[in-house]
């Protein structure tokens, strides 16, 4: 999973061509699941008290300084402490934002299909529409290693339903995708089989399909990006989609 706070992610909104979840998550449900939600929460509680810690340890090594170079020492340590305390609440936004963007996004992000591919480690492949004004002519098999998927087997073959996740806009398309899965905000056996059924059985053979013949993801931090015809057009990794993301935007 990628570190960045100012997160890069935002969700796929669907379209009248593709289905949405429909679903209302659960809070406590997410964050329990959801590894952004978590880090986020985690951030807001622990970068206060990790500031407030530092600015104590460089007063005491003040109190006691001998020299310029010490007392600088303890000075940054200070300075670097009240940074780390004050992150806190704008880590504490950030998080608060993500997690409605992905409450909204149950409700009217794009469904795509995900299979589990194996148990030791878990691992999820899925496949995503990666076009924004001209869907339909890019997409990509994206890669999750989930600690869990709550209220869903783990046996090889489980077909999961997935938001995606897209990051790295482009002209016309996104560069990057993840797939995040619905388990993680319900774990109502009738919401879940609601989402299967609205994607029906064409998006899970053809990802079935693409996933025997291969080539397929081997990290979290790359894609397999085709086209309309499932040619393959690139394997990309994460780094590299945000530069081409950049590039595309100076040009």
């Amino acid at each position: 999973m990628s570190a960045e706070f100012q997160v890069p992610f935002r969700y796929r909104v669907s379209s009248a061509a593709s289905p949405s979840p429909g679903v209302r998550p659960r809070f406590w449900r997410g964050l329990r699941h959801d590894p952004w939600q978590r880090l986020g929460v985690m951030a807001v509680a622990l970068l206060p008290v990790l500031g407030l810690a530092m600015i104590g340890a460089g007063m005491l090594l003040w109190q006691s300084a001998r020299g310029i170079k010490a007392q600088g020492f303890a000075a940054l340590l200070c300075g670097c402490g009240a940074l780390v305390a004050a992150l806190g609440p704008l880590v504490g936004v950030v998080a608060t934002r993500t997690a409605l963007s992905t409450a909204r996004r149950f409700a009217d992000g794009q469904l795509i299909p995900g299979v589990v591919v194996s148990t030791k480690p878990l691992v999820v492949m899925a496949l995503a529409d990666l076009g924004i004004g001209r869907q339909g002519e890019e997409f990509a098999l994206g890669r999750l290693r989930p600690s869990t998927l709550p209220s869903e087997p783990h046996e090889p073959g489980t077909r999961i339903a997935c938001l995606a996740r897209v990051a790295a806009e482009g002209h016309g398309h996104y560069l990057w995708f993840t797939p995040h899965p619905i388990c993680w905000g319900t774990g109502e056996s009738f919401e879940l089989k609601r989402c299967l059924d609205r994607l029906g059985e064409a998006p899970f053979r053809r990802l079935e399909a693409l996933l025997r013949r291969g080539p397929v993801p081997q990290q979290d931090q790359e894609i397999v990006v085709l086209d309309a015809a499932d040619k393959v057009l690139d394997i990309r990794h994460y780094w590299q989609a945000v530069a081409s993301a950049q590039d595309e935007k100076r040009a």
